[in-house]
């Protein structure tokens, strides 16, 4: 099936239970371990409120998991990418990446303009002064 098949499979029935302001809950993955190259492969953003960017974040050797919000209908929203956890207690939403760029396109890379910055970025939250 291609993608406007599935666009419509996925298109008529939620549009005949539109009127009753139903929630509903679409998901999609990618093959690449980094995310894809469009945000919704199957073509549907159009008929969603809300897309959520669920992305790994490779920096320095290690993986780190990142959490945005790209669009919400008729809401403003936090712009920002976050780090996140999945832990035996739930997700934990925290900081939002600094001084990284490139993950949306799935190519992330720290900048550090100085390192004034890079240590106060290392003693952040430490209660350092």
């Amino acid at each position: 099936m291609g993608p406007g098949g599935l666009r419509w499979t996925v298109f008529r029935p939620w549009n005949a239970f539109r009127p009753a302001s139903p929630s509903g809950l679409f998901t999609a993955t990618t093959a690449s371990l980094m995310g894809g190259t469009s945000v919704t492969e199957t073509h549907i953003s159009t008929i969603t409120d809300t897309i959520i960017l669920m992305r790994y974040v490779e920096l320095m050797g290690e993986m780190q998991r990142g959490i945005t919000v790209l669009k919400m209908r008729g809401s403003w929203h936090d712009k920002a990418i976050r780090q996140y956890d999945i832990d035996e207690t739930g997700m934990h939403v925290g900081k939002p990446f600094h001084n990284v760029g490139g993950i949306l396109a799935g190519t992330p890379m720290q900048v550090i303009t100085s390192e004034t910055e890079k240590m106060a970025d290392m003693f952040a939250g430490a209660g350092v002064e």
